[in-house]
């Protein structure tokens, strides 16, 4: 993103010291037992959640913090490969705005 060193961080800190963004696939947990997509930013900013987001995905601001869209959205539906891009594109260009 901004390449910014995250304020009051050691910047020796290789896992925190710097802004970041996250993208994966998790096939459950205890917060959400199914298969999911995830996209994160470090550090969190609060006014990510006012950004849209397509059809079917949504902030999760529980356990942790990023977009969130379920695997089973996918699945079966037209052009699923199109619809995980609109997803990570939203979160990416959403942090990125916030994050500069």
């Amino acid at each position: 993103l901004s390449g910014r060193t995250v304020p009051g961080v050691d910047p020796a800190d290789e896992e925190s010291a710097d802004e970041q963004m996250n993208f994966g696939f998790a096939t459950g947990d205890e917060a959400i037992p199914a298969p999911y997509f995830y996209a994160t930013a470090y550090p969190w900013p609060a006014a990510i959640t006012a950004a849209p987001l397509p059809a079917g995905a949504v902030w999760h601001t529980q356990s942790w913090k990023g977009g969130l869209l379920m695997y089973e959205t996918l699945v079966g539906g037209e052009a699923p490969e199109e619809k995980l891009l609109a997803f990570l594109r939203a979160v990416q260009e959403a942090g990125s705005a916030l994050m500069k």
